[in-house]
């Protein structure tokens, strides 16, 4: 199931080979767009094996985000969890280690997921809607990376609580939702580079072994 480029088998995306180590990577409500593909090919240069589910089956722009997300909100967290969960379990034994990497709505499914035996940590980018699941305790480490302004919701409050549960490292970066994405209007060079900095420093402190 691994593969140099940009692949699709059996409802997800692949990409590297080889490698030890491998990320469930989960998309916006946008689908399996360009965005994704920058992602994969980000983690397959830091060494890691890559999966992306196509949870929508198609990809949208971002000018269709009502779209997008009425489309997302049909197939619904728990749903795309359980896909994601199901691939995970396709792919045991096939990795020394697993990990999680999602952004937006895929951020909170990462979230979700996180609660959950045989991960071995996980990054959420912007993940807006997991003060709906904020009541969760991850099972594996977790590195969630916010801006500072979000419309929807208070962020000071939402990362005081998540930063107050064991295990989770809450980073806070100046920018907007879809900072880290290059191809958005609402990108932000400086906070993009900064947050691949600290997840490149937590993927790679969780990749360590338990016994070096």
């Amino acid at each position: 199931m691994s593969g140099e480029g940009w692949e699709k088998t059996d409802g997800f995306y692949h990409a590297g080979s080889g490698a030890e180590d491998a990320v469930i990577l989960l998309h916006e409500i946008y689908g399996v767009n360009g965005h994704m593909r920058d992602a994969a090919a980000w983690l397959a240069a830091q060494g890691f094996a890559v999966y992306c589910p196509d949870l929508l089956g198609t990809s949208y722009g971002y000018d269709r985000e009502a779209a997008a997300y009425e489309h997302y909100m049909r197939v619904g967290f728990a749903a795309a969890a359980e896909e994601a969960a199901a691939l995970a379990g396709r792919l045991a034994g096939c990795h020394r280690r697993l990990y999680l990497m999602g952004y937006s709505a895929g951020a909170t499914v990462a979230w979700l997921l996180s609660g959950r035996d045989g991960f071995a940590g996980a990054v959420g980018y912007y993940g807006s809607r997991i003060r709906d699941f904020s009541g969760l305790s991850p099972a594996c480490p977790v590195l969630l990376l916010f801006p500072d302004r979000e419309e929807a919701f208070s962020v000071p409050a939402l990362v005081e609580q998540l930063a107050a549960k064991d295990g989770v490292l809450v980073r806070v970066l100046p920018g907007r939702h879809g900072f880290a994405d290059r191809r958005s209007p609402r990108y932000d060079a400086a906070a993009a580079q900064a947050a691949e900095a600290i997840a490149a420093a937590f993927l790679r402190e969780e990749g360590k072994p338990a016994n070096p």
